[in-house]
């Protein structure tokens, strides 16, 4: 069996706030364009709340399903050789942005696949995506933790798990998305299960952050609250 790869899509935003929302559109209409039978496939779209990371940014994440012969033909499809609606798309963002980071990832323990977040609809009004530093060969260790630990923890307050990840192409590093919605994050906050986890988890990290994102109206995995509110 093929593994799955996953892609990370950050994007730095230039100009007045809108663009955040511009430019999220565009990538939602993009994903929707995508056929069902792709083996790549957006799994969402969400907008920085500011006050939780380095503004103003919009984050997309998407599956290969094909792994690695997905990741070498997307180099020729959407880089070398792009066609002409995704190379039309292209010149529109251009004035949207000003860079942006990517990181390839493998799934770690439990984490859904997109058809599997798609058949069990997943969704929230928010994103939690946390980027957490290990020892570099801890990766799985640190997954397995949050699958056992904190994933139990999570859904007892309203998190769904959107997937758990290893850096493909970066030694010590892993990401993990929950969708949920502004009142279950509250409660995750106040519980003493959460402070606990966190003490035990920093005998396994050595750098922890969570940013919180708004999801784009239209995306796969949004909520009753969208960034076209903001």
């Amino acid at each position: 069996m093929t593994e799955k790869l996953y892609l990370t899509e950050r994007q730095d935003i230039i100009g007045a706030h809108a663009n955040r929302v511009r430019f999220a559109d565009l990538l939602v209409k993009y994903g929707q364009a995508q056929p069902p039978d792709s083996s790549w496939q957006q799994i969402g779209v969400w907008v920085l709340i500011g006050m939780t990371g380095r503004w103003q940014k919009t984050l997309a994440l998407w599956e290969w399903a094909d792994g690695w012969d997905g990741f070498s033909r997307a180099i020729e499809e959407q880089m070398m050789h792009a066609p002409a609606d995704l190379a039309g798309l292209y010149k529109t963002i251009e004035g949207l942005r000003s860079g942006g980071e990517c990181y390839v990832m493998k799934p770690g323990p439990g984490s859904p696949t997109a058809a599997d977040l798609l058949r069990d609809g997943i969704s929230g009004s928010l994103l939690s995506y946390e980027t957490v530093h290990v020892r570099p060969g801890a990766e799985v260790e640190y997954l397995a933790a949050v699958a056992s630990i904190f994933k139990p923890i999570a859904e007892k307050h309203g998190y769904k798990h959107i997937g758990s990840y290893s850096a493909a192409k970066i030694d010590g590093t892993v990401f993990t998305a929950w969708a949920l919605e502004r009142a279950d994050h509250v409660a995750l906050m106040r519980s003493p299960q959460f402070e606990s986890w966190q003490q035990e988890a920093r005998q396994l990290r050595t750098a922890w952050q969570e940013e919180l994102w708004i999801s784009a109206a239209g995306s796969k995995a949004a909520g009753s609250e969208t960034a076209a509110l903001f």
